[in-house]
């Protein structure tokens, strides 16, 4: 049903159970309908007495991005609700979002780092040595001083 069902007059769809679904699933299955001139409508049927934190949030998730080409926002609400995942494995944890993609980078940047010098230092061994090779810091004296004012450096 994800892709290629395309009836043009099918203006309607019920999702029963609709807190099974992910919320691709849920936001393909919603496309389906309304592909011509008419009006559509997609009713997620599902009970909200019982339903869990993370099932509640998906199906507001679709209540408030209902517009034309909110794929984007769809995306980005899952990966607040599920994680972002953990790289070295299977399940969905962290919450890039809350922390920035920048200091999620420099997180997992240290992270390798310390691996490479601990548990995988024998694979590692030359790279960490070539590290030592080089100055960190360097200056260079020169006549440019002159041309600038103090005040504005």
């Amino acid at each position: 049903v994800e892709s290629g069902v395309d009836i043009p007059n099918v203006n309607t769809i019920m999702i029963n159970n609709a807190h099974h679904f992910g919320l691709s699933d849920l936001h393909q299955l919603r496309g389906r309908v309304g592909r011509s001139n008419k009006k559509a409508f997609c009713y997620l049927l599902a009970p909200m007495s019982t339903l869990p934190t993370d099932s509640r949030k998906r199906l507001q998730t679709l209540e408030q991005f209902s517009d034309l080409g909110s794929g984007f926002q769809i995306a980005m609400r899952d990966l607040d609700i599920r994680g972002a995942g953990n790289m070295l494995g299977g399940e969905q944890s962290g919450f890039m979002a809350e922390i920035g993609f920048e200091m999620y980078q420099k997180i997992l940047e240290e992270a390798i780092r310390e691996l490479k010098r601990t548990s995988f230092k024998e694979l590692f061994k030359e790279e960490i040595s070539k590290q030592d090779d080089y100055v960190s810091d360097c200056t260079i004296d020169t006549d440019l001083e002159i041309l600038i004012d103090r005040k504005s450096v």
